[in-house]
């Protein structure tokens, strides 16, 4: 998968529209916070498999356990694989960011089992918390994908 052209001006949007929305599952959970950035920064849907397939927490693990016999770090991981997205150190703007959810938001870090995604901006990443979105200017980073 490739960035679109306008890719930037895509993303800013987006997360300006996204950034009172609550934490829903299968609505606007982690996995489908950076699953629905990812479409609009390359246009190709990699949720595509579990999107509307669940509605609790409990279905989102199932739907994960389903897919890659894993949680959120397991089904990055194979998204990344069957993407072409590459494993990097640096975060940037528009990268996958798998990180330890407590320093983001704790609620949200009980709910996911420790770990989440967001995105990279060049400050640090974004991330789907338990009433908005959050930013976290100091991630504990555990992998970064580049699109």
């Amino acid at each position: 998968m490739k960035r679109i052209e306008g890719w930037q001006l895509n993303l800013k949007e987006y997360l300006q529209g996204r950034l009172n929305t609550p934490l829903v599952w299968g609505k606007s959970d982690c996995c489908l916070f950076v699953a629905d950035a990812v479409q609009v920064i390359t246009g190709g849907d990699i949720a595509h498999w579990f999107r509307g397939q669940y509605d609790t927490r409990r279905g989102a693990f199932n739907k994960m356990k389903e897919y890659c016999q894993g949680s959120v770090q397991e089904t990055f991981q194979m998204f990344a694989e069957l993407n072409g997205f590459n494993e990097v150190q640096a975060i940037e703007t528009g990268d996958i960011v798998l990180l330890k959810a407590e320093a983001c938001d704790p609620v949200a870090g009980r709910l996911s089992n420790g770990m989440t995604v967001g995105l990279g901006l060049n400050f640090g990443t974004i991330s789907q918390g338990k009433d908005g979105l959050v930013l976290t200017e100091e991630p504990e980073v555990v992998k970064v994908w580049r699109l």
